[in-house]
């Protein structure tokens, strides 16, 4: 009963009730079962604290989101404050840290690190979540829980590196809990900031194995447990697109459309998975498959794809405007803004981001507005109105939430980087590809672009090293990279009647090797 109660609450990824009515009555029946039920110290200590997660009536937080949420966040300091009182007198048992710690992040989710814009300095609580974890850890390093918690904690820090060792133990072998995809997956939350691409595919193939072997056992299929499988596959390509694996990354992005039919995102679910079945199109423009772009169908039921039907126009514009066909580009541009302005594809939400933000820019599709134009702009030699484009969409890019995988899954420094270094704007465009290589270390893509701006600017020494250092970390690329994006193929609107036969070829880029 306690667990019901528990289950039905808020939690780290999801700051609203699953169920209020349901949590608040198991909550009180567990309470008056205590009176009369044999407990340990520990379960009477969550029991006691639990009464106090929740109460009668609740505010509907969708017909008056304001008080709704004041309530809630009442609540969440009431049970964090109940919780320090019982870790206080239980003598720091772990697990009641454990609880207590969830309940202090939940305060702040996914804003542990955000400084308080009074003081620039970061919330004293934060401070002490890391004490607290790695003080229980020290005693208790295999407690699951606290291993969660600690990568959530630390992979918004600025110190990741920090939870490789914890990241470590939830792979070691068969895995620390074996059978639960989402800590088989959850060590690719620090991989993917220190650089571990390659691991960080590996740990989400684990984990999609894993729910694969649930969901033949119990057929469950639905609800939460769904959003996660898809949010571990969807991570799972984000890595493989970083580290240069084509056919990982493409083979699940289409899991996941086989997963999300029409019939899976109805009941109101379009509203918080149908953003997961545009990766595969993320995933081909990455790897510049301009013609399977073209080949891809336009979804036809607008009202569960209504976001997917605007990323296949920007899709389709980007691949009209690589293959230097500016005219059939710009329409695919029109349509792009028309569907974007659809209002369904407002209420879609991906994790922390959402997918048009219709006032302001903080929204995934915001960010792919100017990249879209820029690139239009970049085929009609209008030079630098594409690039104050491609700084626009750079900037809106770095405002997205945080999120993993980020909001925009492919870096706006990326386009950026490579037609500044095809215009022989060697300085910028080495500054741009510095600054991605430390927001996402070790990238074989922006190594690649930082090479060529170093041989560029005459700098052969520098250069080699870098190659080196590409080498090492495009070992599984599959597809011919020579530059730090496939938009960068040196054709023109004046070229694109006739390419040449090696320029035809799909996914490839012409710049030369250094």
């Amino acid at each position: 009963m306690w667990g019901i109660g528990y289950v039905n609450g808020a939690n780290y990824n999801n700051s609203v009730l699953m169920d209020g009515y349901a949590a608040f009555a198991a909550s009180q029946k567990v309470v008056a079962m205590a009176k009369d039920t044999k407990l340990s110290d520990t379960e009477r200590s969550l029991v006691r604290a639990l009464e106090y997660r929740y109460t009668y009536p609740l505010i509907d937080i969708v017909a008056n989101p304001t008080e709704g949420k004041e309530q809630l966040d009442m609540l969440s300091a009431k049970y964090e404050q109940a919780l320090e009182r019982e870790y206080k007198q239980s003598n720091g048992n772990t697990d009641v840290a454990y609880f207590y710690i969830e309940a202090m992040m939940c305060l702040r989710p996914w804003k542990l690190w955000e400084p308080e814009p009074k003081t620039g300095k970061i919330d004293p609580k934060t401070i002490k979540i890391v004490r607290l974890l790695e003080e229980h850890l020290k005693k208790s390093p295999d407690h699951p829980g606290l291993c969660h918690m600690y990568i959530h904690c630390m992979e918004l820090s600025p110190t990741p590196k920090k939870a490789l060792s914890v990241a470590d133990k939830l792979l070691q072998g068969e895995g620390l809990v074996p059978a639960s995809g989402h800590l088989l997956h959850m060590a690719s939350h620090i991989d993917m900031w220190v650089g571990n691409y390659q691991r960080a595919v590996d740990g989400n193939i684990r984990a999609f194995e894993a729910d694969q072997k649930y969901v033949r056992a119990t057929g469950q299929t639905k609800g939460v447990y769904l959003a996660y499988r898809m949010h571990s596959l969807h991570f799972l390509v984000w890595a493989a697109m970083f580290d240069g694996q084509f056919k990982t990354a493409l083979g699940y992005a289409r899991e996941i459309e086989k997963q999300l039919t029409a019939k899976a995102l109805g009941g109101g679910m379009a509203v918080y998975l149908e953003a997961f079945t545009m990766t595969s199109l993320m995933v081909l423009i990455r790897f510049g498959m301009w013609k399977k772009i073209l080949q891809e169908p336009i979804p036809k039921d607008c009202e569960i794809f209504a976001g997917k039907v605007a990323v296949t126009h920007y899709a389709r514009g980007m691949a009209y405007a690589a293959l230097g066909k500016v005219e059939a580009a710009e329409k695919e541009q029109k349509l792009f803004h028309q569907a974007m302005m659809d209002p369904l594809c407002a209420s879609r939400i991906l994790h922390n981001n959402v997918l048009v933000d219709p006032v302001g820019t903080v929204g995934i599709l915001n960010v792919a507005r100017p990249l879209l134009g820029g690139e239009i702009a970049y085929r009609k030699g209008e030079y630098k109105r594409s690039f104050e484009l491609l700084r626009e969409a750079v900037k809106r890019d770095d405002s997205l939430p945080y999120d993993e995988p980020w909001g925009w899954m492919q870096p706006a420094r990326h386009a950026l980087g490579a037609l500044l270094l095809e215009q022989k704007h060697f300085k910028e465009a080495k500054s741009v590809f510095e600054e991605d290589l430390k927001k996402w270390p070790k990238n074989l893509w922006s190594l690649r672009g930082l090479m060529d701006c170093e041989a560029g600017l005459g700098n052969t020494e520098i250069a080699e090293k870098l190659k080196v250092d590409f080498t090492a970390v495009s070992k599984r690329l599959d597809v011919e990279l020579n530059a730090a994006c496939f938009c960068a193929n040196r054709i023109s609107r004046k070229q694109s009647c006739c390419p040449s036969k090696k320029s035809r070829k799909e996914g490839k880029n012409t710049l030369k090797k250094s």
